[in-house]
């Protein structure tokens, strides 16, 4: 599904420096076939949607005002992992975070950062 990541609500408090740099490199460098995979994303008791896994790219694309890709998950085994070590340990990142992320969503809610804009102003990506 193809969404506004500023419709997107974080369920985490930091961003990784590395991570949101290599994003920046691909795309930059036009190799977006290596970008992470796309955010898996829940909806709330209130039907917005909230990130588990992919807050990084989120983050990159909130800032250069991309629309992108996100992978809906209604329960917590719907990401199909194949044989890579990386899909596998998103299918148990997912099995992990999938009820603890609307809790997660809250707290962080609570310190101020209700969306991507709020992380990206805690934790600036230099773009």
């Amino acid at each position: 599904m193809n969404i506004n990541p500023k419709k997107l609500l974080p369920s985490q408090d930091f961003l990784k420096p590395g991570t949101i740099a290599y994003i920046k490199t691909c795309i930059n460098e036009g190799k977006e076939d290596e970008l992470p995979p796309d955010p898996i994303v829940r909806k709330n008791g209130e039907g917005l949607y909230v990130v588990i896994d992919g807050h990084n790219l989120a983050a990159v694309m909130t800032r250069l005002g991309r629309t992108m890709e996100v992978v809906e998950a209604t329960t917590s085994g719907d990401y199909a992992a194949n044989e890579s070590q990386a899909s596998q340990t998103r299918a148990a990142e997912l099995r992990k975070k999938f009820d603890s992320c609307l809790e997660e969503q809250q707290r962080v809610a609570l310190q101020g950062i209700r969306s991507f804009n709020d992380l990206l102003e805690k934790y600036p990506t230099n773009s």
